[in-house]
């Protein structure tokens, strides 16, 4: 379905176009939320993530007169923040966006895969992408930076897949997942290595800059408890689904180990690790698996997971009803579903009481793993779509 029958594409399927969409999305709803709700929490904390740094304090704790959210992220990324700090807020909001927006559209752009399947994944993932920047989200960019360190890796450029790899970590840690790449990439394993260690080095050690040394550590200590903390929620998540259909809660440790041991289990297919298709199979399950048994997810986070849909549809030679039935399905369920379309009431007691959204994507990961576990080689050409 996705395979380039010329070279000629509408207006509205050249890169060009799509980029301005991408755009104007960022800017259109930003200046909206700025004129309505001019106090954006997310982002607010985000900024004086980077004023908390230079004046010694911990980045961790409960900052409710400036924001009623917390600071999750590394301290790396405050000090990253440092560039929006000198910008009017306004303006630093509006940027923030619109890098959010470019950093996933070129990370698509740049995978190894023909203009309509990339055409097909930045369009289809659009509204779910609305979701993430009506919240002023790093989420866009995670799910670039994922799908960067499996371009640079497919190109031969370890440096710089270990460049953007150790910032995703520093700054979220879900690109971790992406390590799982190295075994793929056995030829560039050490190159990967070295520059994995340099570039730790480098972005560790960023903070330095503002804080001393021993008030770094310190941080690091405190952002490990942050994260301690996250792995006890049970959100919008698998362990969420089976809490709310059991009646009672589920452990984490109990769903994540055995699904970590299913997600391994793609190893087992070494023979296809140089085909793009099984590539682009193990870049779904990934960017699926991050999220949906991630304790910390919620709704904005799922447009990596969505983008994750959307590269396993892109790679699928041959659409069947089903495939359009299942695209569709995700897009209402697990997309539309926490837009005003569906009434309040109905949005708080199925959508997010009884985790409706996560449900598409549980089941498009287990299906992923299927395919997985049934793949038998590339049947078309080298370059998907």
């Amino acid at each position: 379905m996705l395979k380039d029958s010329s070279t000629t594409q509408p207006f509205w399927a050249k890169p060009y176009f799509i980029a301005i969409i991408y755009i104007v999305l960022a800017l259109v709803i930003s200046i909206r939320e700025l004129i309505s709700f001019p106090h954006i929490d997310n982002f607010i904390a985000f900024r004086n993530g980077f004023a908390h740094l230079i004046e010694g304090k911990n980045l961790y704790g409960h900052y409710y007169q400036e924001y009623n959210t917390l600071f999750n992220y590394g301290p790396t990324f405050a000090a990253l923040m440092s560039i929006f700090w000198v910008l009017p807020f306004g303006l630093s909001a509006v940027v923030w966006n619109v890098i959010m927006v470019l950093v996933m559209f070129y990370s698509i752009r740049q995978m190894p895969i023909g203009e309509k399947a990339k055409t097909f994944i930045l369009l289809f993932s659009l509204h779910e992408l609305f979701t993430a920047v009506l919240n002023f989200q790093t989420n866009p960019a995670i799910a670039g930076i994922i799908i960067l360190t499996f371009v640079f890796l497919e190109k031969e450029m370890p440096f710089w897949a270990a460049a953007v790899l150790t910032l995703g970590i520093l700054t979220k840690l879900y690109p971790a997942i992406a390590g799982a790449f190295f075994l793929l990439y056995r030829k560039q394993f050490w190159r990967f290595t070295g520059s994995f260690a340099f570039w730790t080095i480098v972005w560790v050690a960023l903070p330095l800059f503002f804080v001393s040394p021993s008030h770094l550590v310190w941080l690091y200590q405190e952002w490990y408890s942050n994260l301690l903390g996250h792995s006890q929620r049970v959100s919008m998540t698998v362990m969420g689904v089976l809490t709310m259909l059991s009646g009672y809660p589920v452990s984490n440790g109990v769903v994540i180990l055995p699904a970590i041991l299913l997600f391994l289990s793609m190893y087992l297919k070494y023979r296809y690790f140089d085909e793009i298709r099984f590539k682009l199979l193990f870049l779904a399950s990934m960017l699926l698996f991050v999220v949906i048994f991630n304790p910390g997810s919620e709704s904005p986070t799922y447009i990596i997971a969505f983008v994750g849909v959307a590269i396993w549809l892109a790679q699928i030679p041959t659409w069947g009803r089903i495939h359009w039935v299942w695209a569709i399905l995700v897009l209402i369920l697990g997309s539309l579903s926490t837009t005003d379309i569906v009434p309040t009431y109905y949005r708080r007691l199925y959508v997010y009481d009884y985790q409706l959204k996560a449900l598409p994507y549980i089941l498009t990961w287990c299906w992923v793993m299927y395919d997985v576990w049934t793949y038998r080689g590339d049947l078309v050409a080298e370059k998907v779509g």
